[in-house]
């Protein structure tokens, strides 16, 4: 239930940092637009991945999770990662995901800047433990 807060907390985040930056859409780079719009959707699925990660390593290193917990959500995290890099490979679409996570990063840098970002998400994830 964590795991789902912190994904929902990190799409409101998302939605306030388009509506800040004024941005409607994301300029993709790829001339086919089933492949950019899959590059964009797997560059999606990697930021949560990587949330999840986080958020996992946090849990274990406060000793939140049994050795069976940390063995079942190692195996999803794994998991999830080769599906979505035989999905990458699958559709050629490795450097469309590379792009658009790029310029995200970019935009966020440019917007709000480094360490405003970490502290952002670093209060999203203190709400996240608190729930």
């Amino acid at each position: 239930m964590n795991a789902v807060r912190g994904v929902v907390g990190k799409a409101q985040w998302l939605k306030w940092f388009l509506y800040r930056s004024n941005m409607t859409s994301i300029e993709l780079e790829d001339e086919d637009l089933k492949t950019s719009l899959l590059g964009l959707v797997v560059a999606l699925i990697e930021i949560i991945k990587d949330t999840l990660n986080l958020q996992a390593i946090k849990r274990m290193e406060k000793g939140n999770l049994s050795d069976e917990e940390i063995e079942r959500l190692g195996n999803a995290l794994f998991n999830l990662e080769r599906v979505i890099d035989e999905i990458k490979e699958e559709y050629a679409i490795k450097e469309a995901v590379k792009s658009v996570r790029e310029g995200l990063d970019t935009s966020v840098e440019d917007i709000l800047g480094i360490e405003k970002m970490e502290k952002i998400l670093e209060q999203i994830g203190d709400g996240v433990r608190n729930s």
